[in-house]
């Protein structure tokens, strides 16, 4: 891909969590510097569920997994094999993205949990003995939320979070964050009116067990621009398909108070098909994107911008 400003640092620092989401800032901040784009940070703690170990065995052959809950324990016999889109059980899981090309965390689980992949379900059907084990530590460390733009009286508000859970995080999302540096880099009049705002801290953490923290921190001290904003743009999901904004799930990608649910926010994403095939996995690599669909991305919301 050419002209990248960030989208190939950030999937090479792997998963975006801990020291690797405050590397993330810096790559973040570096480019804007170096640019002569000024900003300013919304620092914040949040705690995250750090695996130290996942293990899974079927009939004493090993099953890939990732650890996939806030806390540890043990897997075994007992444990429900589950989907993970509806998976709830009191008691440990094993649990698989029926979409997914990959062993996907698609969630944390409050009860012991291990993800797989869907190719190893029959395995474990089969297995007459079933063992394993997560073990979680919890991590606290301080991330931030990159300010770019107008924050007194933006008119718009443009986000997109830079944290990542699994694998490289190409499509969720470093994609769009190349795609909003793009827009402030080449269109940096837009920089008086709107207000652009790189995230931390987005994905499922024990700050917040629905993900979303560093939006939900953001709407802490400036829910005022959020409210008076005449639109609100969520980038998550982009340049492995052609983008579209749609205005429906909104509580997947976005903190929205339940006294605020009248605002306009409108989230551009791709096919979540698609999507989900790489989704949270380690499979989420940079080849999965397409210069074609990040410069339609890029096209979409200047557009949407100065609509």
């Amino acid at each position: 891909m050419n002209n990248l400003q960030v989208l190939d640092k950030l999937v090479a620092i792997g998963p975006r969590r801990g020291l690797n989401e405050q590397k993330a800032a810096e790559i973040i901040k570096k480019c804007l510097s170096d640019n002569n784009i000024e900003f300013q940070t919304q620092e914040f703690e949040t705690t995250i569920p750090d695996c130290k170990k996942a293990e899974l065995f079927a009939d004493d052959v090993a099953i890939p997994c990732v650890g996939a809950s806030f806390v540890s324990g043990i897997v075994d016999n007992n444990s429900l094999v589950l989907n993970s889109f509806t998976a709830e059980s009191e008691s440990s899981m094993i649990i698989f993205n029926p979409v997914s090309h990959g062993v996907c965390l698609q969630m944390y689980k409050n009860t012991p949990t291990v993800a797989i992949n869907r190719d190893s379900v029959v395995q474990l059907v089969m297995a007459n003995d079933i063992r394993g084990e997560v073990v979680v530590e919890h991590l606290t460390y301080q991330t931030e939320n990159i300010l770019v733009g107008n924050s007194t009286n933006p008119k718009k508000i443009i986000f997109a979070h830079y944290d990542s859970i699994v694998g490289g995080g190409a499509v969720d999302n470093a994609g769009a964050v190349e795609v909003v540096m793009q827009t402030i880099l080449n269109n940096s009049v837009m920089l008086k009116t709107y207000l652009f705002v790189f995230a931390g801290s987005e994905e499922e953490s024990v700050s917040s067990h629905d993900g979303l923290y560093g939006f939900e921190i953001f709407n802490r001290d400036y829910a005022h621009l959020l409210d008076n904003a005449s639109e609100i743009l969520v980038l998550d999901g982009v340049g492995i398909t052609e983008p579209s904004f749609i205005s429906d799930h909104m509580d997947w990608v976005f903190y929205v108070p339940e006294d605020k649910k009248t605002r306009k926010i409108l989230w551009m994403q791709n096919d979540q098909t698609e999507v989900m095939k790489y989704y949270h996995s380690s499979l989420d690599s940079i080849d999965n994107l397409k210069q074609e669909y990040l410069d339609q991305a890029k096209e979409l919301l200047k557009k949407q911008i100065n609509d």
